[in-house]
């Protein structure tokens, strides 16, 4: 329970003491509670309201031990797209700059992100960190955006028609190139 553990340590962290090991065992909790728990009425806000807080103070050490997260982030987005509550979807939008974090293989990220991107239905709001987390993995790729090209180009309009004038579009396409 990710209560019990915040709990536990908040004399360590009151006093400014790290742990890193029950800090990333508790994002890990709370991200799974958020995962697991989109049906029931409050409880998936309560614990990416929970994993927000508690990244705005222990952004580090959250980010370290929920490096793998970016699959779970995506999916959230994805789920608490259009007819979820709204709240769902802030936060789920708010957490991705936050936690979401590129692996080792960027051709994969880029893949999924695209992926992820296309299929997103919330706001235009929503596609920014997406876009951004994007773009960086395009940037990463060895020998460059080859084969996924048709893909990004599709992404680039995506982005074009969700906000004309977004910079995340103009980003996108010199990352392409």
């Amino acid at each position: 329970d990710a209560r019990r553990q915040l709990l536990a340590m908040e004399p360590d962290l009151r006093a400014g003491e790290s742990c890193p090991g029950a800090l990333g065992e508790a994002g890990r909790t709370l991200l799974a509670a958020a995962a697991l728990l989109l049906d029931a009425t409050g409880s998936a806000q309560a614990a990416m309201r929970a994993l927000l807080h508690l990244s705005s103070s222990q952004r580090g050490a959250l980010r370290n031990a929920l490096g793998d997260a970016l699959p779970v982030l995506l999916w959230l987005l994805e789920v608490a797209g259009p007819g979820s509550k709204g709240e769902e979807a802030e936060l789920s939008v708010a957490l991705l700059p936050v936690l979401g974090q590129l692996g080792s293989d960027a051709a994969a990220d880029a893949r999924m992100l695209a992926l992820a991107l296309l299929r997103c239905e919330a706001s235009p709001d929503a596609l920014e960190p997406l876009a951004l987390l994007l773009e960086s993995a395009v940037e990463r790729i060895p020998r460059g955006a080859g084969p996924l090209t048709g893909l990004l180009q599709r992404c680039l309009g995506r982005l074009q028609e969700a906000d004309p004038r977004g910079k995340a579009a103009a980003r996108l396409e010199t990352a392409i190139r």
